[in-house]
């Protein structure tokens, strides 16, 4: 869904599928929120966790600078240094987790901010619940200034939005909240089906926003679509087999396919977009996604291997 966000298929059609695509992330940040609540040892869970993240971003931005800068070689951009490393791109960068390259990486950076205020009010403050206060207010504040942009009350770019602050901090908390709740009562009275119809309302909200606006980074069915999906699949754990490929397929390779995606899409558009090649177009999205696949399988492959011959050793 994240790809399907980044690389769409050509005419309306990929513009709504885009658009349902959105509940993608904060889906994401909800996964990060479920699994950081109550650990054995929060501190030491989350100081893991920030680690293993920021050592993450570092490298995929290491990783996608080198990139931009041979693709400034082959475009000719003199200028490519000066126009990436100034004050301007740092300020947005520290406020929004906005990045010059590599922009999809907002989203790992934002994660470490919210691991940070998840750590002063849980460990430090000794005071998580404040943040679950603020679920309902940042989702509401965000959907607001949302509309305000499309409609032109307030001039600024989507990144207010897309930022730690009003998709990161909200989600992730609605994650804790729901991992905290999953045997209550409230969470027993959400029967399947109802947790389905809702989920599919989301997806057909998401679809009639589109429709009447032009496209926003979260929409209001967005959220229920997403909140909907994630608690059906916390409701029906027991169905789900570690075996099973979609399991393993979401386990060893989704993180690395969402680093590397963005440049094969560069790739792609370079020798076909420019082309006009409307086949060309439909196949785009499902050529990244196999050439991402591929070369995040081959990796882990070495890998293994790499790492069985050392310990033979």
């Amino acid at each position: 869904m994240v790809l399907f966000i980044h690389i769409k298929f050509p005419n309306e059609f990929g513009y709504y599928v885009s658009a349902i695509a959105r509940f993608a992330v904060p889906f994401f940040f909800m996964v990060s929120g479920y699994f950081s609540y109550k650990k054995e040892n929060d501190s030491a869970y989350i100081f893991r966790q920030l680690r293993k993240i920021i050592i993450l971003s570092i490298l995929s931005l290491l990783l996608y600078f080198i990139f931009s800068y041979i693709i400034s070689i082959y475009n000719n951009d003199l200028f490519f240094i000066r126009n990436t490393f100034n004050f301007e791109n740092l300020k947005y960068f520290i406020l929004f987790n906005s990045l010059p390259f590599g922009t999809h990486l907002w989203y790992l950076f934002s994660l470490i901010y919210v691991y940070i205020v998840y750590y002063i009010f849980k460990i430090l403050f000794k005071n998580d619940k404040i943040l679950y206060i603020f679920i309902p207010i940042l989702l509401i504040m965000c959907i607001i200034i949302e509309y305000l942009i499309f409609f032109g009350f307030i001039f600024y770019q989507n990144i207010v939005i897309r930022n730690f602050l009003f998709i990161g901090l909200p989600f992730f908390m609605l994650g804790n909240l729901i991992c905290k709740h999953k045997y209550s009562n409230f969470m027993m009275l959400l029967d399947n089906r109802i947790l389905f119809l809702t989920s599919v309302f989301g997806c057909f909200y998401s679809l009639f926003e589109a429709y009447c606006s032009t496209y926003m980074d979260l929409y209001f069915g967005s959220i229920l679509f997403s909140v909907s999906i994630f608690i059906l699949g916390v409701k029906n754990e027991s169905y789900i087999c570690d075996n099973n490929i979609i399991c393993k397929f979401g386990r060893h390779y989704s993180l690395g396919i969402y680093i590397i995606h963005c440049i094969f899409i560069s790739i792609y558009n370079i020798f076909f977009y420019d082309v006009g090649d409307i086949f060309a177009q439909w196949c785009a999205p499902f050529v990244v996604l196999i050439l991402s696949f591929i070369t995040v399988y081959s990796y882990y492959k070495i890998k293994n291997k790499l790492i069985c011959k050392l310990k033979k050793n």
